[in-house]
């Protein structure tokens, strides 16, 4: 997956930065945004082989998540802010990536 800066631009949270990162043995992209200055969301991409999905949005370990997979590469966006705007920060990397 190529990611720009631009790509990674959001409306409504600022990037801080990113690492590389191990799961189950395979890279994990970890990207940090802070949402309204605040609260700490990561969007995470890994590239697993999963067939593609469209967007689903759950909770898991208290925490909000919205996902899909695309080309065989997972993303992931978890953060614990209005569900809404959750979707949308996805929505808005999804378009771009």
């Amino acid at each position: 997956v190529t990611i720009t800066r631009q790509a990674l631009t959001l409306p409504i949270a600022d990037f801080r930065r990113g690492q590389m990162l191990t799961f189950g043995a395979r890279p994990l992209a970890q990207l940090a945004y802070l949402h309204d200055g605040v609260t700490p969301v990561a969007f995470c991409i890994t590239r697993d082989g999963a067939p593609d999905t469209d967007l689903a949005a759950e909770t898991r370990e208290g925490l909000p998540i919205v996902h899909w997979a695309k080309n065989g590469t997972s993303y992931m966006v978890i953060g614990d802010i209005p569900n809404e705007e959750l979707v949308g920060m996805a929505e808005v990397l999804r378009g771009r990536l």
